[in-house]
């Protein structure tokens, strides 16, 4: 049992005098009230900081869309601001300026066979003479004698020949006209006829190889441009050699027009030829 102090009477007379100690029970409990229903909610306070905390970290999740633009399936994002300036690396310093290199200022501008040279080049053209004359050896052999005039071997000259009547029917927008080009009733190209007959001009075309018949097979299975890598390797080696490209490019898809035979022709039916080459360009 704890023990008890008794009060003098001068602490006593100080209690009773004090007005504290008269306040009743009911106005401590209504003091006591007036704090709890205070304007200051703590609990609104604590709900608003845990949301805050939410949506920072929603924040650092989802970024706001006014500072990027967003793809078509929100794949893709691209940010309204530049990047912060630092040093460039060493493999994205352009040594050179956009354009042909040294190696070119030589050439005449005039001189477009010159120009045409640098990049097909006498040894691509040597490459397809060589692989066309194997395959036109292999189709006279299917003539009986006498054999028409238009099955011989091809030269050199024969071949730029060749090559240039397809640059003109390119440029004459004709590639759809076959071999009415030839045509001597007034609605051909008279320098057509003039460098070779019809029938010469389809055989080589028909003949025309960029490869080794004899190796393609084996090279096919881990290579599907097999049948033209080598002739694809020369002319990208002379392009990189010749030629530097800007600071700012960009790759796209390009879909070549191809209705032959070929494991991975692509239909693409929103581009204008719809069956062709899909290829990525520069």
């Amino acid at each position: 049992m704890a023990s008890s102090k008794s009060l003098t009477d001068d602490e006593l007379e100080r209690i009773v005098n004090d007005p504290t100690f008269l306040q009743s029970d009911e106005e401590t409990t209504a003091a006591e009230d007036e704090f709890i229903l205070s304007d200051h909610d703590s609990t609104s306070e604590a709900t608003s900081e845990s949301s805050c905390e939410e949506s920072d970290e929603e924040a650092c999740i989802r970024p706001s869309a006014d500072k990027y633009f967003f793809g078509k399936k929100q794949c893709y994002k691209w940010s309204k601001e530049a990047p912060p300036t630092t040093r460039t690396r060493a493999h994205n310093i352009v040594c050179h300026l956009p354009g042909s290199k040294r190696k070119t200022k030589t050439i005449d501008s005039t001189d477009i066979l010159s120009a045409w040279e640098l990049f097909i080049s006498e040894d691509l053209l040597q490459l397809i003479l060589t692989n066309t004359n194997v395959k036109i050896h292999d189709m006279s052999n299917k003539y009986r004698a006498p054999k028409p005039a238009f099955i011989r071997p091809l030269d050199i000259d024969e071949l730029r020949a060749f090559l240039g009547l397809l640059y003109l029917s390119g440029v004459m927008k004709s590639n759809h006209e076959n071999v009415g080009l030839f045509a001597n009733d007034g609605t051909g190209r008279d320098v057509f006829r003039a460098t070779m007959s019809v029938q010469r001009f389809l055989f080589i075309l028909s003949c025309l190889r960029f490869d080794c018949a004899a190796t393609r097979d084996a090279r096919k299975a881990d290579d599907r441009l097999a049948a033209i890598r080598d002739v694809r390797e020369l002319f990208i080696d002379k392009c990189q050699k010749y030629y530097t490209p800007g600071a700012y490019v960009t790759i796209d898809e390009m879909l070549v027009p191809f209705r032959g035979r070929c494991k991975f022709r692509m239909y693409m039916p929103k581009k204008p030829a719809k069956y062709g080459l899909k290829v990525m360009c520069l």
